[in-house]
């Protein structure tokens, strides 16, 4: 009997870590070179979540501070940032902030430009961390804990 409940126990705690769901908590800065591999290889229950960027565009400063915050608080995803000269050096401004949403390596949404998306922003384009979180949950980017 003793050896089944250790047994019992080893197995539980091994199905436990094996469902266990990621835990990010960081933006981190990629290259294109990365994207696809990033896309492929995280687990598939995951968003990751794309920010495509200018340091000079203002909307890409204030999205930048809003999602480094979102990174550490919705560490059930994973965010980065991608400089979009590096990438694609004729994009047009008009497009940014732009936001990618992926999900088991497909496109959830392509948010080009992300002001675009927010309903209560502002003329002068700005717009709250909540705004961000809100229309980020509206994609399926939700905490895995909550009922």
């Amino acid at each position: 009997d003793d050896f089944l409940e250790i047994y019992r126990k080893k197995r539980l705690e091994q199905m436990q870590r094996c469902t266990a769901w990621p835990v990010y908590g960081a933006m981190k800065k990629i290259g294109i070179d990365q994207f696809s591999n990033v896309v492929d290889d995280t687990d598939h229950r995951v968003t990751c979540i794309f920010h495509l960027y200018e340091d000079e565009i203002t909307p890409c400063a204030l999205l930048n501070q809003h999602m480094t915050v979102l990174a550490q608080t919705m560490d059930y995803c994973s965010f980065f940032q991608m400089k979009m000269s590096e990438i694609k050096p004729n994009f047009d401004p008009i497009g940014f902030p732009c936001v990618l949403i992926y999900r088991g390596g497909k496109e959830v949404a392509n948010l080009t430009p992300i002001t675009e998306h927010i309903p209560s922003r502002r003329a002068d384009f700005r717009f709250t961390i909540e705004d961000v979180k809100n229309l980020l949950e509206s994609f399926g980017a939700v905490n895995p804990n909550s009922s």
